[in-house]
């Protein structure tokens, strides 16, 4: 069978295949029932990389999308608009107009972001990382289920310290700064038990590589008391105070059988590659990582982990709209060296056009990757959709519990 067929059969096959995902931060639905197409490109990956002067000056505009179209978190959430709200040309500058009014009628129904979500890419469950309120559902339990993120913890040997998304930790556990460490690690156990209890909680999510590195080492209890509660204290007491949370939300973790999501690769950079994470691994292999990213552009390190660590997740989440062409060298590499149950996905956007848009380009990536394996006689077409079935959904919903 021609490489273009086997890959047009795995399309098809995985466009009714009910999707479980493993993470993104949604916004709630009073944000998503104002969006436009301006605002849907400033909360998306683009806004990340450009941003357009004038909406209103066409000229402005045929800037943007010169410069801009060629970039790969561009094309694919183009698609996703096109696809969603199709108009009589393609985006561009002298269409801004009819895509504009097509998003702002839609999202006047106050569920569109929803109907996206469930219809279109027919997600049964999304893990919620909702950064600014961890464990929040956005209201929404039917389809959310919260990631609890930690990164405000690690803020909390300074009682007026905040983390980069400039959430305090004390509003998290909803106490004042006035505690001891151990009164401070017992109320974090407590809120992520409540919140698994409560909110239905599945996962734990650590971020910190856009503050620092990945490398969390055996903790110094002595050094980390001594940090806790100063403002000015030294960096390595810091960073014992870090290696002893991290530590312990590892026990959490373990205890309450939660996955934990790390973010690795792309962020601060100094040290954020996945391997800086294997001294953690090792101490704690009763715990599933689910890491994220690929690790990109380290993306040999995750392969490595994977191969040598059963309690190592390979999350493609981001991945497919960072570079296409890694993407699939990565997918490739990765049903070699691990195995077919520990590789997920997650849209890892705001929005539902941008997470229908990476829907696509993780179809297209494992399209792409496992028609390669099918031609070359690795294994057989209907293989490679069983495979691709698993990473788009089985496999999310046995690592969070979801059955």
């Amino acid at each position: 069978m021609p490489l273009d067929m086997i890959r047009h059969r795995l399309l098809e096959n995985w466009q009714t295949v009910p999707v479980y995902n493993t993470h993104c931060h949604h916004l709630p639905d009073q944000e998503m029932q104002s969006l436009t197409l301006s605002r849907l490109l400033q909360q998306s990956y683009v806004g990340w990389m450009a941003s357009l002067s004038d909406v209103h000056d066409r000229e402005a505009r045929r800037r943007f999308f010169d410069d801009f179209r060629c970039n790969s978190y561009s094309f694919w959430l183009f698609q996703a608009i096109e696809a969603l709200y199709p108009q009589e040309h393609p985006l561009n500058a002298d269409s801004w107009e009819d895509y504009d009014r097509a998003i702002r009628l839609a999202h006047e129904t106050e569920t569109h972001h929803l109907d996206l979500l469930r219809d279109r890419c027919r997600y049964q469950a999304v893990i919620l990382d909702q950064y600014r309120d961890p464990g929040s559902d956005n209201g929404h339990p039917e389809i959310f289920h919260p990631t609890f993120r930690c990164d405000a913890f690690f803020s909390g040997y300074d009682r007026g310290a905040r983390d980069h998304d400039g959430v305090s930790p004390y509003d998290v556990l909803g106490l004042s700064s006035d505690l001891s460490l151990d009164e401070y690690l017992a109320a974090i156990r407590l809120t992520i038990t409540q919140a698994r209890d409560s909110h239905h909680a599945v996962a734990i999510k650590v971020a910190m590589a856009y503050e620092r590195d990945l490398l969390f080492l055996p903790p110094d209890r002595t050094k980390a008391e001594r940090a806790f509660g100063q403002t000015d204290a030294a960096l390595q007491d810091v960073r014992a105070f870090h290696d002893l949370l991290m530590d312990e939300l590892m026990s959490i973790a373990a205890d309450l059988r939660l996955p934990v999501q790390i973010h690795t690769g792309l962020g601060q950079l100094d040290g954020t590659a996945a391997m800086n994470l294997r001294p953690l691994i090792s101490r704690h292999q009763n715990v599933r990582f689910d890491l994220f990213h690929g690790s990109f552009p380290w993306t040999d390190d995750i392969l490595a982990l994977a191969h040598v660590y059963q309690n190592v997740y390979i999350d493609l989440c981001w991945l497919p709209i960072i570079s296409p062409a890694r993407a699939i060298q990565f997918i490739r590499e990765a049903t070699e060296v691990s195995d077919a149950r520990r590789i997920v996905w997650g849209c890892d956007t705001w929005t539902s056009e941008e997470s229908y848009g990476a829907l696509l380009a993780v179809r297209h990536c494992l399209a792409a990757a496992l028609a390669e394996q099918v031609a070359s006689g690795y294994y057989d077409i209907t293989e490679a959709e069983r495979i691709g079935c698993r990473i788009l959904g089985s496999n999310t919903r046995q690592l969070m519990n979801l059955n």
